[in-house]
């Protein structure tokens, strides 16, 4: 795991969200040579060890590559909340997953776990077809359970996308 952490103290501002969002688009596109429209952004809400703040994930052909939680409120037990005096990024993200891209297999295990993978797939004698991986792969990020209402309906949509049967 990557990760870059910023403290933004009242005389002391380094960047904060806009700036950090730009600096991770213009590294995946400029360095990485992800097309922007390969790029999916989700924000949600990011809580922990007392701490709360916006929380972007950034997804490349369904799989998650990293995210930025910004904290910028201290949470207390009653539920009210206050702004916090030093606002911090964390910024996560799968140094795995840089193979992933830079390499352009199907999921990040074919680069990440190579030995491990294909000692699986000869020793269960599996046939691994890389062209439903790649059709799958970006709706994948789809499949939360704790976020879908009818996980079969989710399974559904994305045989019909992919032209699969379930």
């Amino acid at each position: 795991m990557l990760g870059i952490q910023v403290f933004n103290k009242p005389n002391d501002y380094k960047f904060f969200k806009e700036e950090v969002i730009e600096f991770n688009v213009r590294w995946l596109h400029e360095t990485l040579g992800v097309p922007l429209d390969d790029i999916t952004f989700i924000e949600d809400i990011w809580a922990g060890g007392g701490n709360m703040g916006p929380s972007i994930e950034y997804f490349i052909r369904g799989m998650e590559v990293g995210n930025m939680v910004f904290m910028q409120y201290k949470t207390f037990h009653d539920g009210s909340y206050e702004e916090l005096d030093i606002k911090i990024i964390d910024t996560g993200i799968g140094l795995e997953r840089v193979c992933w891209i830079n390499n352009g297999s199907a999921t990040s295990y074919m680069d990440t776990f190579k030995t491990a993978y294909e000692w699986v797939v000869e020793k269960l004698e599996l046939k691994v077809d890389n062209d439903i991986w790649e059709k799958f792969g970006p709706f994948s990020c789809t499949l939360n359970v704790d976020e879908s209402d009818d996980i079969e309906k989710v399974w559904a949509n994305i045989a019909e996308k992919i032209g699969l049967p379930v």
